[in-house]
């Protein structure tokens, strides 16, 4: 037996609500756990090997950990484990100070009493150098005063850095949160579409009898291996899918040759065949919104039900 010492780097906030989860590949046991604030996981008489390590927090819907880890059989084993912390942005609004407006005022009460002054003059009374001076002067010191006012309380552009900040962290977490619900939505939709395949593949096994036993072994492990890769990345997940595609497709054609199909053997290939067309046809996609933009295009324009046929698998294995 062994112990772990996990150091998982987050702010207390974080880990508060976090719940760890840990499971061994071999034997499928599985420990949970709760970190300290201070992110120490510490789990003691757990048995060397493989392990998973799952870390979930109730305000994501995905994992925030998802990784593998060795225990050591002779010794303690020590693992630092960073989370992003651009997952977790929720900064708080800049306390902006408030300008001081008191010299601008003050020049202004200045100004008035200096044009004050210069308004007691009487008919007749001759204007001095020093009058018209000190009159231009009074009105350069109230145009510079207003200036300095007009910048203070609304600055150029009206611009509010506090709130620009804060918006733009919005618009990241926003981003977050469709990148990561378009993978959830992305993987769901791929698990579906492997549970329609499998369904394609049994029924073409079940209805061409000219078809052998090495190929339908080879169109079952190419449907087993795309539905291993369900995680994967849009651009590895989409090669996985042309090359099996291409596979079912290359095993269907070669065991049909010469041979002639009733009328529900006919039926199967031919829906068997739009399917796998559609899966080796199918583009690369950078991202999971593109994928799934790339599959609603597909089902507008395929007839091969496969969303029903899964349900109808669901409810086949479940009852």
């Amino acid at each position: 037996m062994g112990s772990l010492n996990l150091m998982l780097n987050a702010q207390p906030a974080v880990l508060r609500d976090m719940k760890v989860s840990l499971v061994n590949t071999v034997t499928s046991e599985k420990r949970e756990v709760t970190p300290f604030l201070d992110g120490t996981v510490q789990v003691a008489n757990i048995e060397a090997g493989n392990w998973q390590v799952i870390a979930k927090h109730p305000n994501l819907i995905f994992d925030v950990i998802n990784k593998p880890i060795r225990i050591l059989p002779d010794r303690p084993t020590i693992t630092r484990i960073p989370i992003p912390a651009n997952i977790f942005s929720n900064a708080a609004i800049a306390d902006t100070p408030d300008a001081n407006l008191g010299p601008a005022q003050a020049k202004l009460a200045e100004s008035e009493t200096s044009a004050r002054d210069q308004a007691r003059k009487v008919a007749g009374q001759p204007i001095f150098a020093d009058d018209w001076n000190a009159l231009a002067a009074t009105l350069g010191d109230t145009a510079k005063a207003t200036g300095e006012l007009a910048t203070l309380v609304s600055p150029i552009g009206h611009d509010h850095p506090e709130l620009v900040s804060k918006l733009s962290e919005i618009q990241g977490n926003l981003q977050t949160f469709y990148d990561l619900f378009a993978r959830s939505l992305a993987e769901l939709q791929r698990q579906i579409e492997q549970l329609a395949l499998q369904r394609k593949v049994e029924a073409v096994a079940e209805r061409v009898p000219t078809l052998p036993p090495a190929a339908r072994e080879r169109m079952f492990s190419a449907v087993e291996e795309l539905t291993r890769a369900y995680q994967d990345p849009p651009s590895v997940y989409n090669l996985k899918k042309r090359n099996a595609g291409t596979v079912m497709q290359e095993e269907l054609e070669q065991a049909l040759l010469g041979v002639n199909l009733d009328g529900d053997a006919q039926s199967a290939v031919t829906d068997f065949r739009n399917v796998t067309g559609a899966l080796s046809s199918g583009s690369a996609t950078p991202d999971y919104g593109a994928e799934l933009k790339q599959r609603q295009r597909a089902e507008n324009a395929s007839n091969s039900g496969m969303f029903i046929d899964a349900m109808r698998a669901v409810k086949t294995r479940t009852f």
